[in-house]
């Protein structure tokens, strides 16, 4: 296959994403990671801070709860933040330049663990247009993804290097008059040794899951490869431990005082939230459906079904047992440790390195002989679905242009389109366009009446409209179905204060400081100093 094929992989998704440069923030994470941290993000002396401080802290602000260990993303940001501050611009074109290096580099793995150049370039391209992407790649808050993929399938590339590098052929040892291996002992492979383990660190201070690299590399080299581990690759996985102790110290540092996320109960959780592993397989065969927050349906799990079906199929008739094995440890590595968190929707940023592992692994599978199983007819076939796909993930790129076309998507779930209504009202209310906010939280208690946030939002609009006996009601009932929203609490110690009832309101803001030990305004309203940041 000519060179120019092979460019491809980094040509379509330039050229597919690149209007997604135009886009706006989505207000979903990204408005706080990026606008709201600009004082930290502007001065690049806060780089080795990025290491010591949580996902979503912002300078300045108190955090009760700190969530999430992730401090390469953050430098990503100070790089795209040195060079245009605020513009979103800049970060979306980041995201797509990673996605078009995760190409390269998926194109790269398949060549190397055997698959011929026809399904090594078929899977990139499929992978480059899959719609399912859309969201790690135009949702700015996705580059934990991006970079996750990057450097995994770095690690995973050196890694490979490395094993071909100690099956080198023997030569003879004149000074002990016998065969040796040209090994991991020589200069290059060390250097390749010390590129997988840097660019597993950086896929691990990426993302969590990032952890799963080496397991995959091994499960590689013994199941498929059936290679045992070379004197320089034990050293690589030494490297390699040391690499995740410190990660360990560092995170358990930042995240002080946040319980572990492995309970008793993340069991249950994980039980509960185990239907969205079908939605997902799902997704990833008929990408249709899509949704920014989707939760579990009827149609999302028989399509799952289907999926699973097909996938089992696939690995029986082309794949041998290592690499069954192979491609659902991929997916069990970067999908089961998401059912752990409580409350989230199926996101679908999630299945973007999964579809890495199926295409990678699905490109050794037996296709025919050699190049050769690929004919004219298959190449066109190929052609017409990347085709189909890249139109589908074009139109699908305008749900992320701005924070109103984003949750008007979000609406159309059934589980967690009330939560979209409220967030839909505050863009409204943000904006003064206090009618149509209120229309969005009224339709949110509509579908749920026990919608977070949607009394409370109600209520603060009807103070903004001079109506505060309704608003009264909305507030207390906030405070009734949700005894955790501090908000509701102020609110509450707001208006008695305003009615001249201290007593009243010094209760409120005592409980708001109860349900939010980091509400800094109730302090403040009791005169009272709020705690330092750690």
């Amino acid at each position: 296959m000519s060179r120019p094929f092979l460019l491809l992989p980094a040509l379509l998704p330039l050229l597919l994403y690149a209007r997604t440069a135009t886009f706006d923030f989505v207000r979903a994470d990204d408005v706080d990671l990026i606008v709201g941290n600009q004082a930290f993000l502007a001065d690049a002396r806060n780089a080795p801070r990025a290491f010591l401080r949580s996902y979503f802290d912002v300078e300045g602000d108190l955090v009760e709860q700190k969530t999430y260990y992730r401090p390469a993303a953050i430098v990503s940001f100070m790089l795209d933040a040195a060079r245009a501050g605020a513009d979103p611009g800049a970060y979306h074109t980041t995201n797509i330049v990673l996605h078009a290096g995760v190409t390269c580099l998926l194109l790269s793995l398949a060549l190397a663990w055997g698959a011929t150049p026809p399904a090594a370039l078929m899977a990139a391209l499929v992978f480059a247009a899959h719609p399912v992407n859309v969201q790690a790649v135009a949702w700015i808050a996705g580059r934990n993804d991006l970079l996750l993929a990057f450097f995994g399938l770095l690690s995973l590339a050196a890694w490979h290097a490395l094993d071909d590098a100690s099956a080198a052929p023997r030569t003879v040892d004149l000074r002990r008059g016998r065969l040796r291996p040209v090994d991991g002992r020589s200069a290059g492979a060390a250097r390749r040794g010390a590129a997988h383990t840097l660019a597993f660190a950086l896929a691990l201070f990426s993302k969590e899951t990032g952890l799963f690299f080496p397991l995959l590399a091994l499960l590689h080299q013994r199941l498929v490869r059936r290679r045992r581990l070379s004197r320089v690759q034990r050293i690589a996985l030494a490297a390699d431990a040391l690499v995740v102790i410190g990660w360990a110290v560092m995170r358990s540092r930042a995240l002080a005082g946040t319980p572990s996320e492995l309970t008793a109960g993340s069991v249950r959780t994980a039980l509960l939230n185990s239907p969205q592993l079908l939605v997902q397989a799902g997704k990833m065969l008929l990408p249709v459906r899509l949704n920014v927050a989707p939760g579990v349906d009827a149609f999302g799990m028989a399509l799952g079904t289907v999926a699973v079906a097909a996938g089992a199929w696939f690995a029986r008739s082309r794949w041998s047992r290592g690499q069954s094995v192979l491609a659902l440890a991929w997916a069990a590595a970067f999908l089961l440790p998401t059912l752990l968190v409580p409350g989230l929707p199926a996101y679908e940023h999630r299945i973007y390195l999964p579809l890495i592992g199926f295409l990678v692994v699905g490109a050794q599978g037996r296709f025919g002989p050699g190049a050769r199983g690929f004919t004219f007819s298959v190449a066109a076939a190929v052609t017409a679905l990347v085709a189909v796909l890249g139109a589908a993930t074009y139109e699908r790129q305008s749900v992320f242009r701005n924070a109103v076309a984003y949750w008007s998507d979000a609406v159309r779930d059934e589980r967690f389109g009330p939560l979209a209504h409220v967030n839909l009202g505050q863009l409204h209310e943000a904006d003064g366009r206090l009618a149509e906010a209120r229309g969005e939280y009224l339709r949110a208690l509509e579908r749920n009446p026990d919608t977070p946030k949607a009394h409370n939002n109600l209520g603060v609009v009807l103070m903004k409209l001079d109506r505060p006996d309704e608003a009264l009601a909305h507030f207390r009932e906030e405070a009734r179905r949700h005894p955790w929203n501090a908000d509701a609490w102020f609110n509450l110690g707001l208006f008695e204060e305003l009615r001249g009832n201290d007593a009243d309101a010094r209760r409120y803001y005592e409980r708001a400081i109860e349900a939010n030990s980091a509400l800094t305004p109730a302090y403040e309203k009791l005169g009272r100093r709020p705690p330092s940041r750690r």
